[in-house]
């Protein structure tokens, strides 16, 4: 910059003599010079800033680049006048901006360096933003972690206990007459429930004429909810008291049948049934009403310790369903746990390639 001022004012010193070039060109020569110093003086009257930051080296290229576009279009504008009246300057002002235009390329250099390395450290930074949330992570985790464990101790605790209430229920002198009443209770319900299927069965077989009785000759509204109720749940018999108005229904459709007021594929077979179902309609009712009262007897007697036992059972279960779910929760926050650690370990080498990239030293960073 300054042998390009020193060469403005040489240049400010010549003077082309009228008897050089005719008079209708001196303006032409005068304007191209003085454009040329205008242009010189403007762009080296302000000094350079002392580099003291990155800020000061980005100043001096952008004035740099600046002087050497503006005096290159002011030169090229004027070319043909500077190089046929003012040559020498032409020749060394060329020269001049070649070698500033040298310098400006190796401070682009230098620029990008620098910025690439810079890059780096900021980087590094979101590196370090990383590691502390992983870190941050981890610390929830372990805290959630020995919370569970300790949950995890009281609700093993607890299943034992539970276990062990079980046990001592099992490991009671009575429970062994427990268990024999379960069984028979659970033959008398069976035998119950045949009652019932056999009473179903009886129903079964005369429900084609008990049907065509009903839509043939009809039945007052009591008499065939009556019918239609058995029929559908035969344990309606058995704990219904009007058996002998089903036994008198019964008997006007058998009536019907043997009188051939409603027509039967088998009125015979049809008979044989209603008077098999007539004939034994007390003996299902006294059977089941038999079961019926071992039952409540035998539920009696075991329905506290089913109570009990199913309510210790319940408990169990819950107990273990929490412990499964603590295990899982613990199994997660191991599995996060070691993602944070490899997410650390992975963050801190990249720190180290960085700052080893940038400033060409070996570190080790620790945490």
């Amino acid at each position: 910059m300054n042998s390009i001022k020193a060469l403005g004012d040489e240049l400010k010193k010549v003077e082309i003599g009228k008897e050089q070039v005719a008079d209708q060109y001196m303006p032409v020569i005068n304007d191209a010079k003085f454009t040329l110093l205008t242009a010189i003086q403007k762009e080296t009257s302000e000094q350079l800033p002392e580099i003291r930051s990155f800020d000061d080296v980005l100043i001096v290229r952008e004035r740099t680049n600046r002087m050497l576009n503006r005096l290159g279009d002011t030169s090229g504008s004027h070319s043909r006048v500077i190089h046929s009246f003012f040559g020498k300057y032409a020749k060394v002002l060329k020269f001049q901006l070649g070698l500033m235009s040298k310098e400006v390329k190796h401070l682009n250099e230098l620029i990008e360096g620098y910025t690439e390395k810079t890059s780096s450290f900021s980087e590094c930074k979101t590196s370090i933003s990383k590691i502390s949330m992983a870190l941050k992570e981890s610390s929830e985790l372990a805290r959630k972690s020995e919370e569970t464990r300790n949950e995890l101790v009281m609700l093993t605790t607890k299943e034992t206990e539970f276990v062990k209430k079980i046990d001592n229920i099992h490991n009671m002198e009575s429970f062994g007459q427990y268990k024999k009443d379960k069984e028979e209770l659970a033959k008398v319900k069976n035998a119950a429930e045949s009652v019932l299927s056999e009473i179903n069965a009886a129903f079964s077989r005369i429900s084609r004429p008990v049907s065509k009785y009903t839509y043939e000759v009809g039945l007052d509204k009591e008499s065939n909810y009556l019918v239609q109720s058995v029929m559908e749940n035969s344990s309606k018999l058995v704990h219904d008291t009007k058996v002998e108005h089903l036994i008198e229904i019964l008997n006007k459709v058998k009536a019907a049948v043997q009188q051939s007021k409603i027509s039967v594929k088998n009125p015979e077979k049809d008979i044989e049934n209603i008077n098999a179902l007539i004939a034994n309609v007390h003996q299902y009712i006294d059977a089941y009403k038999g079961h019926y009262d071992k039952i409540q007897i035998l539920s009696a007697k075991t329905s506290p310790i089913d109570a009990e036992l199913d309510k210790l059972r319940g408990a169990l279960e819950q107990v273990k369903s929490d412990v499964r779910q603590k295990e899982s929760f613990l199994n997660d926050y191991t599995k996060k746990v070691e993602h944070a650690k490899s997410t650390i370990n992975s963050e801190l080498n990249s720190i180290t390639e960085r700052i080893d990239g940038a400033t060409g030293s070996r570190i080790r960073v620790t945490i």
